[in-house]
């Protein structure tokens, strides 16, 4: 799942949770507000949330597993 919700009356535009995630999944606008980009890319680690000082950020451990299936000729 990863990041299950961004609080944009909370957020304060400092732009830490762009900065701070590995796998670009997040990007700033113009206003300098974040928005999911890559939410398939999210790895849960929790970076964005740890690093946001309003609290914005909420992300979800769960994450959607998809079998791996063998190739079909």
């Amino acid at each position: 799942m990863g990041i299950r919700h961004i609080d944009y009356d909370k957020c304060v535009r400092c732009g830490r949770c762009v900065t701070y995630c590995p796998q670009d999944v997040l990007r700033a606008d113009e206003d300098k507000r974040p928005f999911i980009v890559y939410l398939q890319d999210c790895q849960s680690c929790f970076l964005c949330e740890k690093y946001c000082p309003a609290g914005a950020i909420s992300v979800s451990a769960d994450r959607e597993r998809r079998p791996i299936l063998p190739w079909k000729i």
